[in-house]
């Protein structure tokens, strides 16, 4: 016999994650307090692009964590001749004042630029 139970599977609602899992927030929520860059590290310019007179600017993506440490680093805007990994190795040692939410420190992603500027001749 066929057993009477037999549901067809429908779609899979996922349940709502909780608050914590949508860390790290690509845009702060209203009411949260931004992060505030409290130590910035000045990049390393690349000696092949400092040769070349090769300069711009390098956009990042960062996350900065709960405890104002950077954890990923994203290029969104790349650089030649070793400039992104410059920005990267710069970006990664910053440290910021985590930004808030009902006071408590959460983690968000923030755009960072980092400008190469090639010294004149």
């Amino acid at each position: 016999g066929v057993p009477g139970s037999v549901s067809i599977p429908g779609p899979v609602v996922e349940p709502a994650p909780p608050a914590a899992s949508s860390e790290p927030y690509a845009a702060l929520p209203p009411g949260a307090e931004a992060p505030v860059l409290k130590m910035r590290v000045e990049p390393q310019y690349p000696l092949a692009a400092r040769r070349a007179g090769v300069g711009g600017e390098v956009v990042l993506q960062v996350v900065v964590e709960r405890d104002g440490t950077i954890g990923g680093v994203f290029p969104l805007k790349e650089g030649p001749l070793g400039l992104t990994e410059a920005a990267t190795d710069a970006v990664r040692r910053w440290v910021y004042e985590p930004a808030k939410l009902g006071g408590r420190p959460v983690a968000v992603l923030k755009t960072v630029r980092v400008r190469f500027t090639p010294a004149a001749p």
